[in-house]
């Protein structure tokens, strides 16, 4: 596994993360 395809793989969790992470403050907010 070469160094781009790691950052491809790191960059498609940190996206994911961005999604989860705004629910997550959202239902912090809301309590």
């Amino acid at each position: 596994m070469g160094l781009r395809e790691e950052v491809n793989v790191a960059n498609q969790i940190v996206g994911s993360g961005f999604s989860s992470a705004e629910l997550h403050i959202k239902a912090y907010q809301n309590t």
